[in-house]
């Protein structure tokens, strides 16, 4: 969260258990990593998504989107597009979709359970030390995990 957009990405679209390189990074085999994760996952554009829903919104509209949380590890996010090249997803780049972040509506967020309870609170937003300059960033308004097996250690 010092300087959101600066880590290193390995792909545009996200890689399976966020470990390309192995972990430790080097280990040349697959599978599970100590603690969390997965080792050499595929890289989310040779993924082939089953059942994908496509939509269309106008210029301008705003509309709510949602993520979820697997292994915590803090920091921020944000929102991007990047249309679709001609030789498809292998084309996709981090550099197209530093082109077009987009701005967040508000500073609302909500927590939502899996009951389905949504309780809203104000996020943190910031265009302050971010990468492309000028975009937003929301911090994750969940702490990180502390340790290995998850929650204060």
């Amino acid at each position: 969260w010092m300087a959101p957009g600066t880590a290193s990405v390995f792909s545009p679209c996200g890689v399976y258990g966020g470990n390309p390189n192995g972990c430790p990074e080097g280990d040349p085999r697959k599978g599970t990593c100590p603690g969390a994760g997965y080792a050499h996952g595929p890289d989310a554009r040779e993924w082939d998504f089953d059942n994908v829903v496509m939509t269309t919104y106008k210029l301008g509209e705003v509309i709510e989107v949602m993520w979820g949380i697997n292994s915590n590890h803090g920091g921020g996010y944000s929102y991007r597009l990047c249309k679709l090249p001609e030789e498809g997803k292998k084309g996709l780049t981090e550099e197209c979709f530093q082109a077009s972040t987009l701005p967040f509506d508000g500073v609302t967020q909500w927590i939502q359970f899996a009951n389905g309870t949504r309780v809203p609170f104000t996020g943190m937003k910031t265009t302050n030390g971010t990468s492309p300059p000028g975009s937003e960033w929301m911090r994750n308004p969940v702490p990180a995990c502390r340790g290995i097996g998850g929650g204060s250690g």
